[in-house]
């Protein structure tokens, strides 16, 4: 066992690199050495289907609440599917009790509003369809609806009606049939 029953003072949250895909493989594994884990997932549609699979919300990591004077770094190294410690220099890099339960609390919140999909999404953001017969067109976020991840958004058809000028068609969609648009830097292009 790595965690002997210690106050929860004595731990504390750190970051740990996983090779990829191999997050959930790595929680398991230090779950069946009694240390606690945090691990957050989300679930999206497989390509373009209906159907859902769960992912990691932070791929490549996992947090842990451990006592690494009491176990040692190199107990958590000899994992499979683990490439060790987040550090900086030589230094394991420790998370902050605050931070962690404020990024428990944010990803509840985000999960409660229907997921990832919904992540940094407020009416009027632009976003752009990415399924469907209407993808390609650029649109307005206007609300989440109600329903299993349901969104209306605001599809302008003619390009007068771009970003709010104009007419526009409100749209029904799936949530993981939009994504935000990103703005573009401006400046000249580096090859």
């Amino acid at each position: 066992m790595l965690e002997i029953c210690l106050p929860a003072s004595t731990r504390k949250w750190y970051v740990l690199r996983t090779k990829p895909r191999k997050e959930r493989l790595v929680a398991s594994q230090l779950r069946l050495r009694d240390v606690v884990v945090y691990f957050p997932t989300y679930r999206r549609a497989k390509n373009g289907r209906r159907s859902t699979r769960e992912s990691a919300f932070f791929p490549g990591y996992v947090f842990v609440h451990v006592n690494l004077d009491q176990i040692g770094s190199s107990a958590l190294s000899w994992i499979p599917g683990l490439h060790g410690l987040v550090q900086f220099g030589q230094r394991p890099a420790a998370i902050a009790e605050h931070l962690m339960a404020n990024l428990r609390a944010r990803l509840a919140v985000v999960q409660r509003a229907g997921g990832r999909a919904f992540a940094g999404l407020e009416k009027g953001d632009a976003v752009r369809v990415t399924r469907g017969p209407f993808s390609g067109y650029k649109a307005l976020f206007d609300a989440r609806l109600p329903g299993h991840k349901r969104v209306r958004v605001l599809l302008a058809l003619l390009r007068g009606g771009a970003l709010g000028r104009g007419r526009c068609l409100p749209l029904e969609l799936d949530a993981g049939d939009i994504e935000k648009r990103r703005r573009r830097r401006r400046g000249r292009r580096r090859h």
